[in-house]
């Protein structure tokens, strides 16, 4: 009886530590990233607000052979899309903001679903 009691005792402490440390982990990650670029603010913002230039600097297109397919073309500004075609899968990067000091991206991936038969 003792055996069970230490037993049944031990399980719920680790249910516990268990349920405790899982409260304790973010549901949500977010990543931020800073690069100081010696360029003038305008430099830097012709560069990354239009999607179409960035095959001309960002290393998945120099080396990695992606394909970029910007929603509207040419034209720079808040809540402009483009996806990104990379080994098969697809990136979809949204300019969130934008101004003479900072640029703000929101990054988002599809993975592809794969539907088993039986």
């Amino acid at each position: 009886m003792r055996s069970i009691k230490a037993f049944l005792a031990g399980v719920t402490g680790l249910f516990i530590i268990i349920t405790i440390f899982s409260l304790l982990i973010p549901s949500r990650v977010q990543i931020s990233r800073g690069v100081m670029i010696d360029a003038s603010g305008m430099a830097v913002y012709q560069q990354i607000a239009l999607f179409e230039n960035w095959k001309k600097w960002h290393p998945i297109f120099t080396v990695g052979g992606a394909g970029l397919y910007p929603d509207a073309p040419g034209i720079a500004g808040t809540n402009q899309k483009c996806r990104i075609v990379h080994h098969g899968k697809e990136i979809i990067i949204q300019l969130v903001s934008a101004d003479s000091n900072s640029v703000k991206f929101f990054y988002s991936r599809k993975v592809p679903i794969t539907l088993i038969m039986i």
